[in-house]
């Protein structure tokens, strides 16, 4: 799988208030990394029913992303009560008909959760190219980190299988590719093995040397090498 972390600046207008309407708590955790990852001082807030969402539209979001199915109703039902253009529809399913439903005008895109990368794509659509700020790759590995020290009602086993349903790949998995992209970045410009290990939280260059090795069939001097 292609690790993707940066996007293009698309132009749009400053917005930067979001809010979630999904039930699914993994799902809320990734797209709040990755928002707060690629979009300068965006606030966020969750609603993870249909009522929530009434509640919380009573005041003004520059951008609201909508899941299709709710505990309580059909997503949908929420744009009776929108009077601009900026819902992304955001379903597990396929994509509906727009000429099935009323309110379709006020759809900025309609995007399949399986596809995680088109997702973030149309809301850097929306937003103004001001409002991005492109943090490090190391960033994100560093919140990923973290998000497995969060405390959360859904266990590890059943995080793990959604994670694995949304990207194709185990979050193990797509952490270490992350990190193999980093590595190979810092050792293309030069930074020495202890450096990068530190950066990588490993316990020594060792462990380090044995991961990249693993990974690519050399060691980390014979990669940077080529670069001389």
């Amino acid at each position: 799988m292609h690790i993707q972390t940066l996007y293009s600046p698309i132009e749009g207008g400053p917005m930067s208030h979001i809010l979630i309407v999904d039930d699914n708590e993994l799902n809320n955790e990734l797209l709040e990394i990755e928002i707060k990852n690629k979009i300068k001082d965006a606030t966020l807030e969750i609603a993870t029913t249909l009522r929530q969402a009434e509640e919380k539209i009573k005041k003004p979001f520059d951008l609201i992303i909508l899941d299709h199915q709710l505990p309580d109703g059909n997503g949908l039902k929420l744009l009776e009560n929108i009077n601009e253009k900026k819902v992304i529809y955001y379903t597990g399913t396929k994509l509906p008909w727009k000429g099935l439903y009323y309110n379709w005008e006020k759809i900025v895109a309609p995007v399949l959760k399986s596809d995680p990368d088109k997702l973030m794509e149309e809301i850097l659509r929306f937003i103004s190219p001001k409002e991005c700020h492109y943090k490090t790759d190391l960033d994100l590995l560093e919140e990923m980190a973290g998000v497995k020290k969060k405390k959360s009602m859904i266990n590890n086993s059943k995080r793990s299988r959604q994670f694995k349903k949304l990207r194709g790949i185990t979050k193990r998995e797509y952490m270490n590719q992350l990190a193999l992209k980093i590595a190979k970045d810092f050792l293309s410009k030069g930074y020495d093995i202890p450096y990068i290990s530190k950066k990588l939280n490993y316990t020594d260059k060792k462990s380090f040397e044995r991961f990249f090795n693993r990974r690519t069939g050399q060691t980390p001097i014979q990669f940077q090498q080529s670069f001389n």
